[in-house]
């Protein structure tokens, strides 16, 4: 078994991601920003952890990416438009 940390576990990629991973046997844990994805990411199998990554420090981070055998990025880029 394989333990994941997936930054961005709610969105698209995430969710597909957390679905798959969790259906092979692995551990995953997801970020997640809104109060109204805690369920969703339950339901994918995977352990919903709070936060916002572009409020959490360096510690914080580290402290979730703990017992983590990798890390996955699939946050988008944020923003709107021109924005993003």
């Amino acid at each position: 078994m394989v333990h994941v940390f997936i930054i961005g576990g709610a969105g698209k990629i995430g969710q597909r991601l957390c679905r798959i991973l969790s259906g092979r046997g692995h551990a995953v844990r997801a970020l997640y920003r809104k109060p109204e994805q805690q369920a969703l990411l339950g339901e994918l199998g995977a352990e919903p952890v709070s936060g916002s990554l572009t409020e959490l420090d360096a510690a914080a981070l580290a402290m979730h990416f703990a017992g983590s055998d990798t890390v996955v990025f699939t946050a988008g880029a944020g923003g709107k438009g021109d924005r993003r």
